[in-house]
Protein backbone atom coordinates (compact mmCIF):
# COMPACT_ATOMS: atom_id res chain seq x y z
CA UNK A 1 0.00 0.00 0.00
CA UNK A 2 2.83 2.28 1.03
CA UNK A 3 4.19 2.19 -2.77
CA UNK A 4 0.86 2.43 -4.01
CA UNK A 5 0.43 6.21 -2.91
CA UNK A 6 3.16 7.93 -4.44
CA UNK A 7 2.23 6.21 -7.62
CA UNK A 8 -1.13 7.71 -7.62
CA UNK A 9 -0.01 11.17 -6.61
CA UNK A 10 2.04 11.42 -9.68
CA UNK A 11 -0.73 9.72 -11.98
CA UNK A 12 -2.95 12.99 -10.42
CA UNK A 13 -0.23 15.32 -10.84
CA UNK A 14 0.29 14.65 -14.52
CA UNK A 15 -3.00 14.23 -15.17
CA UNK A 16 -3.72 17.49 -13.41
CA UNK A 17 -0.76 19.03 -15.72
CA UNK A 18 -2.16 17.80 -18.46
CA UNK A 19 -5.73 19.26 -18.20
CA UNK A 20 -3.98 22.82 -17.22
CA UNK A 21 -1.98 22.37 -20.38
CA UNK A 22 -5.00 21.77 -22.27
CA UNK A 23 -7.04 24.79 -20.99
CA UNK A 24 -3.88 26.97 -21.90
CA UNK A 25 -3.66 25.95 -25.47
CA UNK A 26 -7.36 26.12 -25.63
CA UNK A 27 -7.47 29.96 -24.40
CA UNK A 28 -4.54 30.36 -26.69
CA UNK A 29 -5.81 29.52 -29.82
CA UNK A 30 -9.42 31.24 -29.19
CA UNK A 31 -7.65 34.22 -27.95
CA UNK A 32 -5.80 33.70 -32.09
CA UNK A 33 -8.62 33.43 -33.60
CA UNK A 34 -10.38 36.21 -31.67
CA UNK A 35 -7.38 38.37 -32.73
CA UNK A 36 -7.91 37.78 -36.65
CA UNK A 37 -11.45 38.18 -36.21
CA UNK A 38 -10.66 41.76 -34.65
CA UNK A 39 -8.55 42.49 -37.53
CA UNK A 40 -11.39 40.93 -40.17
CA UNK A 41 -13.80 43.21 -38.47
CA UNK A 42 -11.53 46.53 -38.94
CA UNK A 43 -10.94 45.79 -42.49
CA UNK A 44 -14.64 45.50 -43.30
CA UNK A 45 -15.15 49.06 -41.29
CA UNK A 46 -15.47 48.39 -37.90
CA UNK A 47 -14.40 51.15 -35.64
CA UNK A 48 -14.33 51.81 -31.88
CA UNK A 49 -15.30 55.47 -30.74
CA UNK A 50 -12.58 56.88 -28.69
CA UNK A 51 -15.59 58.48 -26.45
CA UNK A 52 -16.58 54.67 -25.41
CA UNK A 53 -13.08 53.42 -24.05
CA UNK A 54 -12.88 52.76 -20.41
CA UNK A 55 -10.25 54.62 -18.88
CA UNK A 56 -8.94 55.62 -23.05
CA UNK A 57 -7.16 52.26 -23.36
CA UNK A 58 -10.09 49.41 -22.58
CA UNK A 59 -12.51 48.74 -25.95
CA UNK A 60 -15.72 47.53 -25.44
CA UNK A 61 -15.82 46.43 -28.96
CA UNK A 62 -12.44 44.94 -29.18
CA UNK A 63 -11.55 43.90 -25.80
CA UNK A 64 -14.48 43.22 -23.76
CA UNK A 65 -16.60 41.52 -26.31
CA UNK A 66 -13.70 39.32 -27.55
CA UNK A 67 -12.85 38.45 -23.50
CA UNK A 68 -16.13 37.58 -23.46
CA UNK A 69 -16.21 35.11 -26.53
CA UNK A 70 -13.11 33.50 -24.84
CA UNK A 71 -14.46 32.53 -21.79
CA UNK A 72 -18.06 31.17 -23.73
CA UNK A 73 -15.90 29.06 -26.04
CA UNK A 74 -13.80 27.67 -22.85
CA UNK A 75 -16.88 26.98 -20.63
CA UNK A 76 -18.63 25.44 -23.95
CA UNK A 77 -15.18 22.91 -24.59
CA UNK A 78 -14.86 22.28 -21.40
CA UNK A 79 -19.05 20.99 -21.11
CA UNK A 80 -18.39 19.23 -24.41
CA UNK A 81 -15.13 17.56 -23.57
CA UNK A 82 -16.39 16.07 -19.94
CA UNK A 83 -19.55 14.76 -22.36
CA UNK A 84 -17.18 13.35 -24.85
CA UNK A 85 -15.32 11.64 -22.24
CA UNK A 86 -18.00 10.15 -20.42
CA UNK A 87 -19.15 8.56 -24.12
CA UNK A 88 -15.75 7.36 -24.24
CA UNK A 89 -15.68 5.55 -21.12
CA UNK A 90 -19.18 3.85 -21.42
CA UNK A 91 -17.55 1.99 -24.69
CA UNK A 92 -14.44 1.58 -23.23
CA UNK A 93 -16.78 -0.18 -19.69
CA UNK A 94 -18.75 -1.98 -21.95
CA UNK A 95 -15.57 -3.45 -23.53
CA UNK A 96 -13.48 -4.50 -20.95
CA UNK A 97 -16.89 -5.63 -18.99
CA UNK A 98 -17.23 -8.40 -21.54
CA UNK A 99 -13.86 -9.35 -21.24
CA UNK A 100 -14.19 -9.44 -17.77
CA UNK A 101 -16.71 -11.83 -17.85
CA UNK A 102 -14.25 -13.92 -20.24
CA UNK A 103 -12.18 -14.10 -17.50
CA UNK A 104 -14.19 -15.45 -14.69
CA UNK A 105 -15.02 -18.54 -16.96
CA UNK A 106 -11.49 -19.45 -17.00
CA UNK A 107 -10.74 -18.35 -13.12
CA UNK A 108 -8.29 -21.68 -12.54
CA UNK A 109 -5.58 -20.66 -15.01
CA UNK A 110 -2.71 -18.20 -13.80
CA UNK A 111 -1.86 -17.45 -17.26
CA UNK A 112 -5.67 -15.91 -17.49
CA UNK A 113 -5.00 -14.16 -14.00
CA UNK A 114 -2.24 -12.59 -15.48
CA UNK A 115 -3.59 -11.89 -19.17
CA UNK A 116 -6.78 -10.22 -17.20
CA UNK A 117 -4.10 -7.58 -15.22
CA UNK A 118 -2.66 -6.68 -18.28
CA UNK A 119 -5.96 -6.31 -20.16
CA UNK A 120 -6.57 -3.72 -16.53
CA UNK A 121 -3.47 -1.80 -17.27
CA UNK A 122 -3.94 -1.30 -21.24
CA UNK A 123 -7.18 -0.60 -20.43
CA UNK A 124 -6.23 2.07 -18.52
CA UNK A 125 -4.26 3.14 -21.41
CA UNK A 126 -6.72 2.90 -23.52
CA UNK A 127 -9.50 5.38 -21.33
CA UNK A 128 -6.89 7.99 -20.99
CA UNK A 129 -6.23 8.31 -25.17
CA UNK A 130 -9.79 8.28 -25.55
CA UNK A 131 -10.17 10.94 -23.14
CA UNK A 132 -7.43 12.96 -24.47
CA UNK A 133 -9.15 12.17 -27.98
CA UNK A 134 -12.51 13.75 -26.41
CA UNK A 135 -10.75 17.03 -25.65
CA UNK A 136 -8.88 17.24 -28.93
CA UNK A 137 -12.32 16.74 -30.74
CA UNK A 138 -14.21 18.66 -28.54
CA UNK A 139 -11.53 22.05 -28.48
CA UNK A 140 -11.47 21.15 -32.50
CA UNK A 141 -15.19 21.29 -32.82
CA UNK A 142 -15.99 24.10 -31.14
CA UNK A 143 -13.48 26.27 -32.49
CA UNK A 144 -14.18 25.21 -36.12
CA UNK A 145 -18.05 25.96 -35.20
CA UNK A 146 -17.44 29.57 -34.06
CA UNK A 147 -14.92 30.41 -37.28
CA UNK A 148 -17.10 28.88 -39.47
CA UNK A 149 -20.22 30.62 -38.33
CA UNK A 150 -18.61 34.15 -37.74
CA UNK A 151 -17.51 34.03 -41.41
CA UNK A 152 -21.30 33.06 -42.83
CA UNK A 153 -22.52 35.54 -41.03
CA UNK A 154 -19.94 37.94 -41.73
CA UNK A 155 -20.82 37.00 -45.52
CA UNK A 156 -24.67 37.21 -44.37
CA UNK A 157 -24.21 41.08 -43.89
CA UNK A 158 -22.01 41.91 -46.30
CA UNK A 159 -23.35 40.52 -49.27
CA UNK A 160 -20.74 42.45 -51.36
CA UNK A 161 -17.90 41.16 -49.83
CA UNK A 162 -17.08 37.91 -51.74
CA UNK A 163 -17.58 40.36 -55.37
CA UNK A 164 -15.37 43.27 -54.16
CA UNK A 165 -12.82 40.57 -52.46
CA UNK A 166 -12.45 38.91 -56.43
CA UNK A 167 -12.88 42.16 -57.88
CA UNK A 168 -9.69 43.66 -55.67
CA UNK A 169 -8.11 40.59 -56.49
CA UNK A 170 -8.02 40.73 -60.11
CA UNK A 171 -7.40 44.51 -59.60
CA UNK A 172 -3.76 44.56 -57.21
CA UNK A 173 -2.61 41.10 -59.04
CA UNK A 174 -2.64 41.00 -62.82
CA UNK A 175 -0.92 37.80 -62.37
CA UNK A 176 -3.62 35.90 -61.21
CA UNK A 177 -6.21 37.94 -64.20
CA UNK A 178 -3.39 35.88 -66.28
CA UNK A 179 -3.83 33.14 -65.06
CA UNK A 180 -7.76 33.12 -64.96
CA UNK A 181 -7.18 33.79 -68.82
CA UNK A 182 -4.67 30.72 -69.64
CA UNK A 183 -6.72 28.30 -68.23
CA UNK A 184 -9.83 29.41 -69.96
CA UNK A 185 -7.86 29.00 -73.14
CA UNK A 186 -6.41 25.98 -72.22
CA UNK A 187 -9.53 24.48 -71.11
CA UNK A 188 -11.78 25.61 -74.33
CA UNK A 189 -11.93 22.29 -76.05
CA UNK A 190 -13.73 21.21 -73.02
CA UNK A 191 -16.29 23.85 -72.41
CA UNK A 192 -18.96 21.96 -73.79
CA UNK A 193 -19.18 20.17 -70.89
CA UNK A 194 -19.14 23.61 -68.69
CA UNK A 195 -22.09 24.72 -71.52
CA UNK A 196 -23.52 21.46 -70.30
CA UNK A 197 -23.49 22.32 -67.05
CA UNK A 198 -24.39 26.37 -67.37
CA UNK A 199 -27.63 25.10 -68.85
CA UNK A 200 -28.51 22.87 -66.27
CA UNK A 201 -27.91 26.07 -63.83
CA UNK A 202 -30.01 28.22 -66.46
CA UNK A 203 -32.84 25.88 -65.97
CA UNK A 204 -32.95 26.29 -62.46
CA UNK A 205 -32.43 29.86 -62.18
CA UNK A 206 -35.94 30.76 -61.35
CA UNK A 207 -36.06 28.55 -58.53
CA UNK A 208 -32.86 29.60 -56.98
CA UNK A 209 -34.33 33.53 -58.12
CA UNK A 210 -36.81 32.16 -55.10
CA UNK A 211 -34.74 31.38 -53.03
CA UNK A 212 -32.90 34.59 -53.04
CA UNK A 213 -35.46 36.40 -52.58
CA UNK A 214 -36.93 34.68 -49.78
CA UNK A 215 -33.08 34.93 -47.86
CA UNK A 216 -33.41 38.22 -48.76
CA UNK A 217 -36.37 39.38 -46.67
CA UNK A 218 -34.64 37.05 -43.91
CA UNK A 219 -31.05 39.00 -43.82
CA UNK A 220 -32.26 42.04 -44.52
CA UNK A 221 -32.38 43.16 -41.21
CA UNK A 222 -28.90 42.14 -40.99
CA UNK A 223 -27.81 43.65 -43.94
CA UNK A 224 -29.31 47.12 -42.78
CA UNK A 225 -27.09 46.92 -39.84
CA UNK A 226 -24.54 49.29 -39.12
CA UNK A 227 -20.69 48.22 -39.02
CA UNK A 228 -20.71 48.07 -35.63
CA UNK A 229 -24.20 45.92 -35.37
CA UNK A 230 -23.12 43.27 -37.81
CA UNK A 231 -19.96 43.07 -35.93
CA UNK A 232 -21.91 42.26 -32.89
CA UNK A 233 -24.26 39.66 -34.50
CA UNK A 234 -21.44 37.55 -36.22
CA UNK A 235 -19.56 37.54 -32.98
CA UNK A 236 -22.49 36.56 -30.51
CA UNK A 237 -24.12 34.36 -32.95
CA UNK A 238 -21.02 32.10 -33.37
CA UNK A 239 -20.29 31.92 -29.78
CA UNK A 240 -24.12 31.11 -29.23
CA UNK A 241 -24.34 28.41 -32.23
CA UNK A 242 -21.09 26.75 -30.69
CA UNK A 243 -23.02 26.89 -26.86
CA UNK A 244 -25.72 25.57 -28.27
CA UNK A 245 -24.21 22.41 -29.64
CA UNK A 246 -22.67 21.96 -26.72
CA UNK A 247 -25.98 21.87 -24.84
CA UNK A 248 -27.63 19.66 -27.57
CA UNK A 249 -24.35 16.79 -27.55
CA UNK A 250 -25.02 16.85 -23.34
CA UNK A 251 -27.93 16.58 -23.65
CA UNK A 252 -27.84 13.57 -26.03
CA UNK A 253 -25.64 12.24 -24.10
CA UNK A 254 -27.44 12.47 -21.01
CA UNK A 255 -30.92 11.05 -22.29
CA UNK A 256 -28.80 7.89 -23.56
CA UNK A 257 -27.34 7.28 -20.21
CA UNK A 258 -31.00 7.74 -18.42
CA UNK A 259 -32.78 5.65 -20.95
CA UNK A 260 -29.96 2.89 -20.69
CA UNK A 261 -30.71 3.31 -16.68
CA UNK A 262 -33.80 2.59 -16.95
CA UNK A 263 -33.77 -0.32 -19.07
CA UNK A 264 -31.21 -1.55 -16.33
CA UNK A 265 -33.83 -1.27 -13.90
Amino acid sequence: MATQKPQKTVTTRRTSLRGTASIFIFILLAILIEYAIVLYAESLGVMENPENRIFSVISPLFHLIPAAVVITLAFSWTYLTRHMAIKNQEVVRKKFTAVAKRGKKHKTSVLSRLRAKMLNVKGFAYLQRKIANATIKSGLTVLSLFVVFAFTVSLLAYPRLIYEAVTSAYQNNPRLLNFVRGTTEALAPIFWLFSAIGNTFISLAPAFRDFVLALGTIIGPLVNLDSVGKYLAFQNVAAWISALFALIYGEYVRKGRRYKIRGKS
